[in-house]
């Protein structure tokens, strides 16, 4: 499944990066190119003609609309291609989310414990990205984000498997799951410039720590591979800073937890059947700035 969703996302990426716009003109021709700059007064494009790329203009009267995207392959070679419109090539800022976990709960337990487990779901995360454009379409990039969530149940009764006494006490957890990864960017922006979707899909290292009391403290850790994919968007509230809105999936599982009681350290690990799923869906809100044309 993830190979399939990783294939197909750098499927839409490719499609994305080579995608070609659409001019129609009041004459009724239909013109495949790559607009490259809007002006009040013209349109300048690029396009293919008899093999021969030409970089020209056309008055906008004599348009009766465009495109963007139109066309999903291109007639051009990416080096050809004029740029008039300048861009940014740098983007960074930070964003805060809400998140909620996807993971279903486990089976054959309590449904106090499901409750309980539902609890922890939703959280708040906060995330920063740092990323520079090679094209006006693509760039790279390194991000961090850090999810939080928490849940507690007090007077609860734990009788131990083992014989030992039944204890009496609070549960908690206080859950944090740290990602940073490098990514890869796809941009298509607007006319102006000031506006952008914004596509991003990162592979890099998740960390994972519990704060967790079951009668006595323990602290468990772990690590993961992880995946996340943001499909954004900005809104240019100036040349150099834009308010971004943005959707993110993480996709990672847990193969194992260190479990430290304060005294030793004990690994439990699982089978593929039963790893921790710490898939999760964000919502969030961010601003971003732009530097150096």
């Amino acid at each position: 499944m993830k190979k399939i969703l990783l294939i197909t996302v750098l499927t839409i990426c490719y499609a994305w990066v080579n995608a070609q716009d659409l001019i129609l003109t009041s004459k009724g021709d239909s013109i495949n190119c790559k607009i490259t700059k809007v002006e009040p007064q013209n349109l300048y494009f690029t396009f293919n003609k008899n093999n021969q790329i030409l970089n020209t203009l056309i008055n906008t009267t004599e348009v009766k609309e465009y495109k963007f995207n139109f066309y999903k392959t291109t007639l051009l070679p990416v080096n050809k291609v004029y740029n008039n419109q300048k861009y940014s090539h740098w983007r960074y800022g930070f964003n805060i989310a809400y998140g909620y976990q996807t993971a279903k709960s486990a089976a054959n337990v309590p449904q106090f414990l499901i409750d309980y487990s539902d609890g922890l779901r939703s959280g708040f995360s906060f995330g920063a990205d740092i990323t520079y454009f090679l094209k006006e379409t693509y760039g790279i990039g390194l991000k961090y984000n850090r999810f939080n969530t928490s849940n507690s149940l007090n007077n609860i009764t734990l009788t131990p498997k083992n014989g030992d006494p039944t204890k009496y006490g609070n549960m908690a957890d206080d859950i944090g799951i740290n990602f940073i990864a490098p990514y890869f960017s796809v941009r298509a922006l607007s006319a102006n410039a000031k506006n952008a979707l914004i596509m991003n899909l990162a592979l890099g290292y998740i960390g994972y720590q519990n704060n967790a009391i079951l009668v006595d403290k323990y602290t468990i850790t772990s690590s993961s591979f992880g995946a996340m994919l943001d499909f954004g968007y900005d809104v240019g509230l100036s040349k150099t800073t834009a308010l971004n809105f943005q959707l993110s999936y993480l996709a990672s599982t847990l193969s194992y937890l260190d479990v430290n009681d304060g005294i030793k350290t004990v690994r439990q690990t699982f089978d593929k059947n039963t790893y921790i799923g710490l898939g999760r869906l964000d919502v969030s809100i961010g601003l971003k700035f732009r530097s150096g044309k």
